[in-house]
């Protein structure tokens, strides 16, 4: 029977620990898949940036003010557009961070509860044997 219950505990450990196992790799996964894309959209914003200040720089040298200021304003609008998705991602990294944490946590309390419950068994167990 104790065989039985200590399998029983082992399994819930197994079970809780996979559970939060799982929960950072898809973590993981998300937080990757969110790298590449804004690598890769980083890539493409730098050139875009770079363009437009090429472009303001020679409307500077030729004399061209109203355009230089267009340039400027491309790139502060597109710096914006960074600073907004920046600021998104950092929310969507710190909600995953703390669903992971929560079924960390979760997980853990409830393999603790379960582990709680079968060690009170076990250990009841041998006093209604020596009380047959």
């Amino acid at each position: 029977m104790r065989g039985c219950i200590l399998s029983a505990i082992l399994l819930v450990l197994l079970v809780g620990n996979g559970y939060a196992v799982w929960q950072i790799h898809l973590m993981r996964a998300d937080l990757h898949a969110l790298r590449e894309e804004r690598f890769g959209d980083a890539a493409n914003e730098q050139v875009a940036l770079a363009e437009y200040a090429r472009d303001a720089a020679e409307a500077i040298g030729r004399g061209e003010i109203e355009r230089a200021k267009q340039s400027l304003k491309r790139m502060d609008e597109l710096l914006e557009e960074k600073r907004e998705r920046a600021g998104e991602y950092r929310q969507l990294l710190t909600r995953q961070l703390e669903a992971a944490q929560d079924a960390v946590a979760s997980g853990g309390a409830k393999a603790s509860e379960e582990i709680e419950k079968l060690v009170g068994i076990v250990s009841r167990e041998p006093e209604s044997e020596d009380s047959e």
